[in-house]
């Protein structure tokens, strides 16, 4: 698996670059929904279109606060269609507080998060820098 970086549009790739920041885009606006301090988003893509997102929140289970990663709440909404997601791609995003914009910041999936990406074969996975 290969993690992608967001990248600057150039004039060779305008047109794939507006898609990928409009899927960015649209995971900074899921990522706006999440209670947590750190705010992820993340949306699964087929064939440019959006069938599964998510973000971070909180679970009280047995005791132990735990959280369920934006990848993965994502992920998970397209587990009925478990067949098309090695054609998939997935955009990860952090958001800063609203005193600053919601301006992106790193958002890396986590060691976990990697292992269940590859665990589906999405092919490729974009997140914020």
């Amino acid at each position: 698996m290969v993690f992608t970086k967001r990248r600057q549009a150039d004039s060779e790739n305008t047109d794939i670059n507006k898609r990928h920041q409009i899927f960015l885009d649209k995971a900074a606006e899921i990522a706006k929904y999440s209670t947590m301090q750190q705010k992820h988003g993340a949306v699964v893509v087929y064939k440019n279109k959006i069938i599964g997102y998510g973000f971070n929140y909180m679970v009280n289970h047995l005791n132990d606060n735990n959280s369920i990663h934006a990848e993965v709440a994502a992920i998970s909404q397209v587990f009925k269609n478990k067949t098309i997601l090695g054609e998939c791609d997935i955009y990860v995003v952090r958001i800063g507080p609203p005193r600053f914009n919601n301006c992106l910041k790193l958002s890396k999936p986590c060691e976990k998060c990697t292992k269940f990406i590859n665990k589906y074969n999405i092919r490729c996975a974009y997140y914020s820098n």
